[in-house]
């Protein structure tokens, strides 16, 4: 496997170099993804306890506030207001009117207000000088939660000024034989400006969302009277049917928040912002009012942040890469130089072996004198040098269109004994001079035979036997393999080396023959 790789590293070597630095780059933009990732959850964390920490700031102003209490107090402890909340005539009492003014002016509020258990208000001040006096406030939530005996504040758009307004509602009480009984609501009526003003400085975006979804505060103004998401129509005519909001959807429906509002990390087509959400307990019949922040991630956690980290781990991955490439393919060439040598030693080797057998058998045709010596020796290291099965050799004759079976090896039945120029494979190679390898395969042709029975020879040799570009004969060989390179070489050095041995054989029996009539006749004289 080691191996497999290696070499597909040094074969693909550039392609292997782009995927490690495209590994690089991205390993890179991983490590940046996943430490922006870890910020901003980070970011969160504290984002949710800064919401935590508003809400409680803002239940300080209002719910849990001075003001809230001077209003309750006041529904407990004045019996002037007692009993004019349960006349519930609905007109105004100077001493009433001048009483809610000092309150009004020394709590700071905009309009101090009495409404009897009727929900008209019986009597009122304003700083506007506008007088809500006889003004039915039945279906407003405070008004139904002070007759419930609790507290509320209550955030709605101003029936007579037309301004967002918050409500600070008690209930007015009255001894009866069987305890407290509400009959009238204390109600002190303030402008939303420290609302605005706290979300004015918590963070990038901040929101105040009523139990509807309405954004009713923002330090974004052109929110205000946005819906945090789509609503039925039947929501939307619920809404408009509480006249919380005034006029702000009277005309056409309301436009949707761009960003979602769940708490998490969100993404938006502007960017990334982390939302947190905290509740709000005003006392409101329909829920508790939400307090929303949202911090823009692109500018408090920007990516380029991580750059260096990023950088660093993006340039380790391509250093390891590009010098684990490095060692691997250093290591392959080693292993290929050190096989090249084992190769060629083993060359070199072979080649000296060969060379010591050539000059055996060198040494050992010129020992024998006669022709069949030195056939049959010839076969028989054809058989042991090349592993040879069967063979025949062919020698010339003076008609010098035949040749003759000269010698043969483990051929059953012996061929023909004469071989005319052309004849089959081998007379073609004694006529064309040249060597040839024929591979059988599946051919049938040449089955060798044997006492355990017949077997299908692999490849034919067949070679002339030349000297000085003279035909001495021709050879035919029969292998169970094919022929390497090197075995084909043996084979053909072998060959010169037979027909010089036998052309000079050949020479000193004629010779001798040609001598042996002429010392016949020296002796007769």
């Amino acid at each position: 496997m080691c191996n497999r790789l290696t070499l597909l590293l040094v074969t693909y070597r550039k392609l292997t170099g782009l995927a490690i630095l495209c590994l690089s780059i991205g390993m890179a933009l991983c490590t940046a993804f996943i430490l922006r990732e870890q910020s901003e959850i980070q970011q969160q964390k504290l984002l949710e306890i800064a919401a935590q920490r508003a809400a409680v700031e803002l239940l300080a102003q209002t719910l849990s506030s001075n003001l809230m209490g001077s209003v309750a107090m006041l529904g407990l402890i004045d019996t002037r207001i007692q009993t004019e909340a349960a006349r519930g005539l609905g007109v105004a009492s100077p001493e009433i009117n001048i009483l809610f003014e000092r309150v009004g002016q020394t709590l700071g509020v905009d309009g101090v207000f009495l409404v009897s258990a009727s929900g008209k208000v019986a009597s009122a001040w304003d700083n506007s000088g506008k007088s809500s006096t006889g003004v039915d406030v039945a279906f407003r939530p405070y008004f139904q939660m002070a007759m419930k005996g609790q507290d509320s504040v209550y955030a709605a758009v101003s029936l007579a000024r037309g301004d967002r307004s918050l409500y600070f509602s008690a209930p007015v009480f009255v001894n009866t034989a069987t305890g407290h009984q509400a009959v009238g609501a204390m109600v002190a009526r303030s402008g939303i400006f420290k609302v605005d003003e706290l979300l004015q400085r918590k963070a990038d975006i901040a929101l105040l969302l009523s139990p509807q979804g309405v954004v009713f505060a923002s330090n974004h103004k052109e929110w205000i009277g946005y819906l945090a998401e789509a609503a039925t129509p039947e929501q939307l005519h619920a809404i408009r049917e509480l006249r919380q909001f005034g006029a702000m959807f009277a005309q056409k429906d309301p436009k949707i928040l761009a960003i979602p509002i769940a708490s998490g990390v969100q993404q938006t087509a502007t960017g990334r912002y982390a939302v947190s959400r905290a509740p709000v307990q005003w006392n409101d019949p329909f829920g508790d009012w939400q307090l929303v922040l949202l911090e823009d991630l692109e500018r408090s956690v920007p990516l380029s942040n991580f750059l260096a980290p990023a950088l660093f781990v993006g340039f380790l991955v391509l250093l390891l890469g590009s010098g684990g490439q490095y060692v691997l393919i250093n290591w392959h060439v080693k292993g290929m130089a050190n096989a090249k040598l084992a190769e060629f030693a083993q060359l070199q080797q072979a080649d000296a072996a060969r060379k010591n057998q050539i000059a055996a058998a060198t040494l050992k045709l010129q020992q024998y004198i006669s022709v069949d010596e030195q056939l049959s020796y010839y076969l028989s290291e054809l058989h042991h040098m090349l592993g040879m099965t069967q063979g025949v050799v062919y020698l010339s004759t003076e008609t010098k269109d035949e040749l003759v079976l000269a010698g043969s090896f483990a051929c059953d039945p012996l061929p023909n004994h004469t071989l005319h120029l052309g004849e089959g494979l081998l007379g073609q190679c004694a006529l064309d001079y040249l060597p040839r390898v024929e591979l059988l395969a599946t051919s049938g042709l040449g089955m060798l035979r044997s006492g355990l029975g017949e077997i299908q020879p692999a490849a034919l040799l067949l070679a002339p036997l030349l000297l000085n570009h003279s035909l001495v004969g021709v050879v035919e060989i029969a292998m169970l393999t094919p022929p390497d390179a090197a075995q084909q070489e043996l084979f053909s050095q072998l060959n010169t080396l037979l027909a010089l041995n036998l052309t000079i054989a050949r020479r000193n029996l004629s010779t001798q023959t040609a001598c042996a009539p002429s010392s016949h006749t020296a002796q007769t004289e």
